[in-house]
């Protein structure tokens, strides 16, 4: 689905999108206070100075070695940075555009793009909006 209503095949993501997903972040309930918050970032932020995948030791926060993959954080990962105050939250982080383009799927039905007259219920979506409303709530 594009955002002006043409369907697409898969192969095609980069000419037709509903929009950038934002970088990975670690998320808290909105009852935390900010001094609750700042315990939080700290801790994180001390055990990466200690656990960071560039320090030798068994254990790595942004590595998880020979036979796993992203167990704690994606071993793409490299470092965690504090987001500033003014976009602590899902809203602000997420912007506008993206939360608009999640509400706005429920309007849509999927279809295969290779045969218009058959619809195929997506999976993908009904988890993606499972998920965002259970960072919502």
């Amino acid at each position: 689905m594009c955002k002006d209503g043409r369907r697409l095949n898969i192969d095609f993501f980069q000419e037709c999108h509903l929009g950038y997903v934002p970088a990975n972040a670690i998320v808290t309930s909105g009852s935390k206070t900010w001094r609750q918050r700042e315990i939080m970032w700290n801790l994180i932020n001390y055990g990466q100075q200690f656990f960071s995948s560039d320090i030798d030791g068994d254990f790595h926060m942004f590595d998880s070695g020979n036979w796993y993959s992203d167990l704690l954080f994606t071993d793409a990962a490299v470092r965690l940075m504090k987001i500033p105050e003014d976009r602590q939250n899902f809203r602000a982080w997420l912007e506008e555009d993206f939360i608009a383009q999640i509400e706005n799927l429920h309007k849509y039905t999927c279809v295969n793009p290779d045969s218009a007259h058959h619809f195929v219920p997506s999976l993908f979506f009904v988890v993606l909006l499972s998920l965002l409303a259970k960072i919502l709530s």
